[in-house]
């Protein structure tokens, strides 16, 4: 595997300075985010910002992919009230979108895992 023969691949930026954990979650690649965590996974690499400071946390959130959410929140070295560039955290963001089932799930788990 590429990651594991080649770690520095994590780090380069795609476009809008996303990583590649951003692509997995905008693929709504739940087995390749978790394989890329495990694999390279330190505090800053998971916690990458893209161009607009938003994390991968923001990404699944906004997306409203409670399974990636609740993974990523579970996660000891996820920063789960880091701001993006508007100053909004990951619950921030699911409590200003329409209200649905997924989005009630994950700010349960926001909550749970010390979302402010």
């Amino acid at each position: 595997m590429l990651v594991g023969a080649r770690p520095q691949v994590t780090r380069y930026k795609l476009d809008q300075g996303e990583t590649i954990l951003h692509s997995a979650v905008k693929q709504n690649r739940l087995g390749a985010l978790k394989l890329l965590v495990e694999l390279a996974g330190e505090v800053e690499f998971v916690n990458s910002k893209d161009d607009y400071g938003n994390t991968v946390l923001h990404t699944a959130t906004a997306l409203k992919q409670y399974e990636t959410a609740k993974y990523l929140v579970e996660r000891p070295e996820m920063e789960v009230n880091a701001v993006n560039g508007n100053g909004f955290t990951a619950l921030d963001i699911i409590q200003h979108t329409p209200r649905d089932l997924k989005g009630m799930e994950i700010r349960e788990s926001l909550w749970y895992n010390h979302g402010d």
